[in-house]
């Protein structure tokens, strides 16, 4: 048995190594969002308060053989002492924590590490501008 083949004929080509070609998305008309990379900062080990930026992402990791707990908070934020306060980090794993309006991190141990990621977004707060 033949198999037929459809044929489809392009009304116009485009260079996929171009970042406009790829960004382009033909079907909506519209462009895609690309992201290139974000900026990533060491904060340490998180047994003591760090500051990161309100809004932003950080990423920890669980360094240990046993989970740990981070919160997030203002420059006093207290270590966690559990999940009635803290989020939990899997033994050997990562996470990514969003700071919200909090500008403070922190961990119940030094064996867990932490990342921030920047981007160019910021946060509006009604009330505050």
């Amino acid at each position: 048995m033949k198999q037929r083949l459809r044929k489809l004929t392009a009304t116009n080509t485009r260079d996929p190594n171009e970042i406009g070609s790829a960004q382009f998305d033909p079907t909506s008309g519209g462009k895609r969002v690309l992201e290139v990379g974000k900026t990533l900062s060491i904060l340490g080990t998180l047994d003591t308060a760090k500051f990161a930026v309100a809004g932003a992402t950080v990423w920890c990791f669980n360094t240990d053989t046993a989970a740990h707990y981070v919160k997030t908070g203002g420059s006093s934020v207290a270590a966690p002492t559990g999940l009635a306060d803290g989020i939990a980090i899997p033994a050997g794993d990562y996470f990514a924590v969003c700071m919200g309006l909090d500008t403070y991190i922190r961990s119940d141990s030094n064996k867990v590490g932490g990342y921030v990621q920047y981007d160019e977004t910021t946060l509006a707060v009604e009330g505050t501008e």
